[in-house]
C-alpha cells in the first residue's frame, strides 16, 4: 500500500524591524510547496522494470502496467488531497492551514495563486506566457544545490510545482512593511519605472530572480533577463536603467559623472546628457544576506511519483525510465508535459483536451547532457536554459571549427521565446534534426508508446559551416515570419577553389513542417562556391519553396523573398570565412 501525504504549506516574508533603523530580517520564505511522504518507491520501480522481462509478450508486459496503474490509483485515491494555508487578514502570516480536498489537475499555478490564496500581485496578461506579467519564482533542491529560476506562473500546472517553493511578490517586501530594493527602484517615483503598473510584478520578479542567482548581474544580463517581459506604456529605458544600478558598471541615474555626458568634437566642452533620472545614491543597497533561505524540509524530503485524478484530467509524475515507459504503454494517447508551454497554449486558445498528462522533467535519464566523440548528447527534459548554457561553454572551451553548429543553436536561442519560457521548454519540444521524423502538422514518427530519449547535436568539421537565421516582427519573443538553418561543407578543390561536398538547406515558415529544398541541394553538390553557382540557386529556392497566395499568415511574396536573403547572406558569410 502507498502512501503519499502532499503538504503545502504557504507563508509570506515578513520583516521585523524596530523603529531605530536596524536592517529588517525576514523571517520566512514566501512560498514554500513541501511534498512529505512515506512512499515505497521501490515497490513501483520494481513494477516499472518488470515490463522489460516480458520477452516481447505485449500482452504480459500491459498485464504488468496495468498492476503499475492501479499502484498509482490507489496513491491518488487515497491522497487527493493539499493541505493549504487559510487565509488570514494579513498575507504576509498565512500560517493556517485549511484542507482542499481533490485538486484539480488542469489548475494552472496562476489560478490558483490569484483564487485560492489571493496573492492578486501576480497578474494575468496574455495568457500564454508572452508578456511575463506573471513572472513568479519557482526553486528547487537537487544535488546539494539550490536553483531559482523565473517562469509564467499562467503556464505552469499546479501540480509541476510540488516539492518546490514559489516566491511571489507579495513574498519579497511591500509598501506597508519595507520595499524589497528591487520594488524600489522600478517604483515610488524612484527609477519612474512603472505607470500603470500591470507590468510590474513581473519586471520586479524576473530581475529578483536574477539577483539570487547572481548578486552583481552584468548589464547583458540584465536586458537577458527581461526578454520574456513587455511594457506598453511607460517604457523600457527607466525600468533598464534603474534596474541597472545592481550591475557590475552600476548606472547614477545623471545624478553624477555620467556614462552618457560626451565630450564636443573639439574635447574642449562636455555635452551633458538627459536630465538626471534619479540619484543613485539614495537607493538602499542590496544585502544578499536578508533573503528568504530554502525551505530546510525541502532539502530533505525526498520526492515520489505522483498520481493526480482531477474531475476531467489525471496527472502522474514518475520518477524513473522504467515508470514512464510503463504508464506510457498503459496510456499511450497521453500527453508528455515539461514546461506546459505548447500544451497549455493548446488548451486554453485552442479547445484542446488531453484526459492523462505526464510529467517527464523529474526523470535523470532525460535531464542527462554528455559530451561524445560525436558531439552533445542531449536528454528529452533538458530545457533550453540549461542547453544554451552548456553550449556556451563548449564554444569558449573548444577550437571554433568544431563547435559551429552549436554556435548557430545559440543564434537561434538569443530570439526564441522569452528568458521565463526556455527556462521551462525543452530542446526535444522545438528541436528536430531530421526533417522526415515530420509526418505532418504536429504529428511525428514516434509511436504511441515511445518517447524521444536525447538528441545528438554533432560537432562541426574543419570545411562544415552552419548558421541560423530568423525574421520576426520584432526580433525577441516572436513568433518567426520565416527561419532556416543553413550547413554546407566545403573542402578545399585548389588553391582557390571551393567545391560544395554536402549540404542542407532548411526552412521554417514555408510549410506546417520544417521544409528541405531538395532540389536546390542536390544542384549545389559538385559546384564550386562561387556567383555564378548563387545565380542558379535563387530559382531553385523558389521552386522548392512554393507558397500560394491564400497561404495562412500571409505575405507570401515577402516570405519567398526571405528564403532567397537568407541563403544570399550565408553565401556571402562563408565566403568571408574562407577569405
Amino acid at each position: 500500500m502507498l502512501d503519499h501525504t502532499l503538504i503545502w504549506t504557504t507563508v509570506g516574508v515578513t520583516y521585523s524591524y524596530n523603529l531605530v533603523g536596524s536592517e529588517p530580517v525576514k523571517e520566512c520564505p514566501a512560498v514554500a510547496i513541501l511534498a512529505k511522504a512515506q512512499a515505497r518507491a521501490q515497490a513501483l520501480n520494481t513494477l516499472g522494470a518488470a515490463i522489460g522481462r516480458q520477452n516481447g509478450d505485449k500482452a504480459a508486459s500491459l498485464a504488468v502496467a496495468e498492476q503499475y496503474v492501479a499502484a498509482f490509483s490507489q496513491l491518488a485515491r487515497t491522497t487527493n488531497t493539499l493541505i493549504l494555508p487559510e487565509k488570514t487578514g494579513d498575507i504576509s502570516s498565512m500560517v493556517s492551514q485549511v484542507v482542499v480536498e481533490s485538486p484539480d489537475s488542469e489548475t494552472t499555478l496562476l489560478y490558483f495563486l490569484r483564487t485560492q490564496l489571493r496573492l492578486t500581485g501576480t497578474k494575468l496578461g496574455c495568457g500564454e506566457g508572452g508578456c511575463g506579467a506573471c513572472t513568479v519564482m519557482l526553486s528547487w533542491y537537487q544535488e546539494g544545490v539550490v536553483t531559482h529560476t523565473a517562469v509564467n506562473a499562467c503556464l505552469a500546472p499546479l501540480c509541476s510545482v510540488d516539492g518546490m517553493a514559489v516566491t511571489t511578490l507579495e513574498g519579497i517586501g511591500s509598501s506597508r512593511d519595507l520595499l524589497h530594493p528591487v520594488q524600489e527602484r522600478i517604483a515610488i517615483a524612484r527609477a519612474h519605472g512603472s505607470q500603470c503598473g500591470f507590468c510590474t510584478p513581473g519586471f520586479v520578479m524576473s530581475m529578483y530572480t536574477l539577483l539570487r542567482n547572481s548578486h552583481a548581474p552584468s548589464e547583458k544580463q540584465i536586458e537577458g533577463a527581461f526578454e520574456g517581459n513587455l511594457c506598453r506604456c511607460t517604457g523600457y529605458r527607466p525600468i533598464l536603467e534603474g534596474f541597472k544600478t545592481f550591475s557590475q558598471t552600476g548606472c547614477c541615474g545623471g545624478a553624477t559623472k555620467c556614462c552618457m555626458d560626451v565630450k564636443s568634437s573639439d574635447g574642449i566642452k562636455t555635452i551633458k546628457g538627459p536630465s538626471i533620472l534619479f540619484d543613485a545614491s539614495k537607493f538602499r543597497p542590496l544585502d544578499p544576506t536578508q533573503e528568504p533561505t530554502f525551505p530546510p524540509a525541502l532539502r530533505t524530503e525526498p520526492l515520489i511519483p505522483l498520481a493526480i485524478k482531477g474531475p476531467r484530467v489525471s496527472w502522474y509524475r514518475p520518477l524513473t525510465l522504467d515508470q514512464l515507459l510503463v504508464l506510457r504503454a498503459r496510456f499511450p494517447q497521453s500527453k508528455l508535459v515539461i514546461g506546459n508551454t505548447e500544451i497549455g497554449v493548446e488548451v486554453k486558445f485552442k479547445g484542446a483536451f488531453y484526459d492523462t498528462l505526464i510529467s517527464c522533467s523529474q526523470v535523470p535519464e532525460l535531464n542527462k547532457m554528455a559530451v561524445t566523440d560525436e558531439g552533445l548528447t542531449v536528454g528529452a527534459s533538458v530545457t533550453l536554459t540549461r542547453l544554451e548554457e552548456q553550449l556556451k561553454h563548449l564554444v569558449e572551451s573548444l577550437p571554433e571549427n568544431k563547435t559551429r553548429t552549436f554556435s548557430a543553436l545559440l543564434e537561434m536561442l538569443r530570439w526564441f521565446a522569452g528568458q521565463q519560457i526556455r527556462n521551462v521548454s525543452t530542446v526535444t519540444g522545438v528541436i528536430v534534426m531530421d526533417p522526415s521524423f515530420f509526418t505532418g502538422y504536429k504529428k511525428t514518427s514516434i509511436k504511441p508508446e515511445e518517447i524521444l530519449l536525447s538528441i545528438l547535436i554533432p560537432f562541426t568539421k574543419e570545411y562544415e559551416f552552419v548558421l541560423s537565421y530568423k525574421q520576426a516582427r520584432r526580433r525577441e519573443d516572436d513568433i518567426a515570419i520565416i527561419n532556416a538553418g543553413l550547413r554546407v561543407v566545403l573542402p578545399p578543390a585548389g588553391d582557390s577553389d571551393w567545391t560544395v561536398q554536402d549540404c542542407c538547406l532548411s526552412y521554417g515558415g514555408m510549410s506546417y513542417i520544417t521544409t528541405v529544398a531538395k532540389k536546390t541541394q542536390a544542384y549545389l553538390i559538385g559546384k564550386p562556391w562561387c556567383e555564378s553557382t548563387l545565380e542558379g540557386v535563387c530559382p531553385l529556392l523558389l521552386e522548392d519553396l512554393p507558397l500560394s497566395p491564400d497561404v495562412p499568415g500571409g505575405m507570401p511574396d515577402y516570405r519567398r523573398s526571405l528564403v532567397t536573403s537568407f541563403f544570399y547572406k550565408f553565401y556571402l558569410t562563408v565566403l568571408s570565412r574562407l577569405e
